[in-house]
């Protein structure tokens, strides 16, 4: 089950699409089978720039939704209105940080098999 508000659900969407598109794109240039099983790093080389465009959207989209105060007439109560972009409660902009600790965390490991 994914939880997710606003455009949360963008922390998964784009690292899956841009690691898929690069893996492809480099694997028919390189013409081998899959290039995420080519080298130990290729996982980084396919997700960072998801990561990437994740961060900085997370970003602007904190920036773009700032809280907005709203005086309530019944009760005469000021309230603070902010949208969250969230994916499992985890603010949109550190899934680019996960992503990336991802990226690493599968090229170590796959560097070790290797050896």
């Amino acid at each position: 089950m994914l939880i997710w508000r606003g455009w949360g659900i963008l922390g998964l969407l784009i690292p899956v699409f841009t690691g898929t598109v690069i893996n492809e794109s480099v694997s028919s240039y390189l013409d081998v089978h899959n290039y995420a099983m080519s080298s130990p790093w290729a996982y980084v080389a396919m997700l960072m720039p998801g990561a990437v465009a994740v961060w900085f959207l997370g970003r602007w989209l904190e920036l773009r939704d700032a809280p907005q105060r709203v005086l309530n007439l019944e009760t005469n109560e000021t309230m603070h209105l902010v949208k969250k972009h969230d994916l499992f409660w985890i603010p949109l902009k550190y899934w680019g940080l996960v992503c990336l600790a991802v990226g690493v965390y599968l090229a170590l490991s796959s560097a070790t098999k290797s050896h």
